[in-house]
């Protein structure tokens, strides 16, 4: 009697011990999750502002630089202050004019390539970070073998997300300046699935005024069932790829509220 008595106590013994310890490490999970709300109140105010589609100032982006820069020196993985860092590195990078301040526009560059790697690093599941991180490294003038892997990677992750299919564009729409022929597997894959998939707005302004996707997407529409491709004729293609090509490529980083 006295052992089973004397295993009943050891054994709540132990239950209060890891009770204690739980309840341990749920206080310091929360005590860590306000420390990091407080540091980071600004930076998550100012990218929900960007992301309803209001207007924020180059000077209010700035503001937020320490904090994006703490986030790349701790790599901290917590999901919102990332998702927020992004978000207001890439509006840096967006307001600046590098015709105007080369400097500061690649200094914002850098450090949009440099969070989006911890981004990609702390959630490599998500293909809209390696998505950006392509663009970023495209408008640093790093090598197609550089930049392809990482739109590859982004369409393996993320083959039909219409959102991170957008920012693969950003690149589409310049690739015949920069991309070798035999490195067009992805584009032709993104092609393929807006073809089948997207709603003809959508396509049209995803290809733009780039000649070449509007010659690609023409044979690839070729490819396409009957009804789809009798669908797909009203953007007519083949006649606008004669068309004039935009001055200036544009690079929308940003996610925009859908009209």
């Amino acid at each position: 009697m006295k052992s089973t008595s004397g295993r009943r106590r050891v054994s709540r013994l132990l239950d209060s011990i890891a009770f204690l310890a739980l309840a341990l490490v749920l206080a310091w999970l929360a005590g860590t999750s306000i420390v990091r709300q407080t540091h980071y109140v600004d930076l998550y105010r100012a990218a929900r502002t960007l992301e309803r589609g209001q207007k924020l100032s180059l000077a209010a982006v700035e503001r937020r630089s320490n904090d994006i820069e703490r986030l790349i020196a701790t790599r901290d993985c917590d999901d919102a202050s990332l998702r927020s860092g992004v978000t207001l590195s890439l509006a840096a990078i967006e307001r600046r004019n590098p015709a105007l301040d080369f400097e500061g526009w690649a200094e914002a560059l850098e450090r949009g390539r440099q969070l989006l790697r911890v981004a990609a690093a702390c959630s490599p599941h998500r293909g809209g970070f390696w998505a950006r991180l392509a663009v970023v490294e495209r408008l640093i003038a790093a090598s197609p073998g550089r930049v392809v892997p990482l739109a590859a990677l982004s369409i393996r992750l993320a083959p039909a997300e219409l959102g991170v299919i957008r920012t693969r564009f950003q690149l589409w729409r310049t690739a015949s300046t920069w991309m070798p022929a035999d490195a067009s597997a992805p584009l032709q894959a993104d092609m393929r699935t807006i073809l089948r998939q997207a709603q003809l707005t959508d396509i049209r302004q995803m290809i733009g005024n780039s000649a070449a996707l509007k010659q690609l997407a023409g044979r690839e529409a070729l490819q396409m069932d009957g009804e789809r491709q009798t669908e797909l004729a009203r953007l007519r293609f083949n006649e606008a790829a004669g068309a004039k090509r935009a001055n200036r490529p544009r690079f929308d980083l940003l996610d925009k509220p859908r009209p």
